[in-house]
């Protein structure tokens, strides 16, 4: 823009013509015609290009079967299993009425107030679910920007 400006302001300074002013005119159709591609180029959306997790299901993405790239993913995957692994071990145990009695769906049914112990089980997972998919997220945009 302030190319166009200098432009203008030099155009009027400079003495009329016939061969500048051919110039001129060619010039200035130049510059309309780029001016208008620009004002094109704005108005088209960026490229968007589709992340490693959206080319995977939903099971895929939820329990986090996909390998972690880095220290850091591997780190959060772990953790993730760990976590799912104990609240399996809490519903197995907590499904057991009496000590030394094997584990009943039938007491979970009738208790279940005992699965709200789940809750925290369950937030943490989704948390670190959720930091998974932007570690991938943020290396897959340094792979774009570079």
């Amino acid at each position: 823009m302030e190319f166009l400006e200098v432009w203008l302001r030099l155009e009027k300074e400079l003495p009329a013509n016939s061969v500048v002013d051919d110039s001129i005119d060619q010039i200035r159709g130049e510059l309309k015609t780029l001016l208008t591609r620009i004002i094109d180029l704005e108005a088209l959306e960026p490229l968007r290009i589709p992340s490693e997790l959206e080319n995977l299901g939903v099971i895929r993405r939820g329990l986090l079967l996909y390998l972690p790239q880095g220290l850091k993913q591997w780190i959060v995957h772990i953790s993730f299993y760990i976590v799912l692994v104990m609240a399996v071990m809490f519903l197995i145990g907590t499904a057991i009425p009496t000590p030394g009695a094997d584990p009943q769906l039938d007491y979970l049914v009738k208790n279940p107030m005992v699965l709200v112990g789940l809750v925290p089980f369950g937030i943490i997972i989704v948390l670190l679910q959720h930091l998974a998919a932007g570690m991938v997220r943020a290396r897959n945009s340094r792979k774009v920007a570079v």
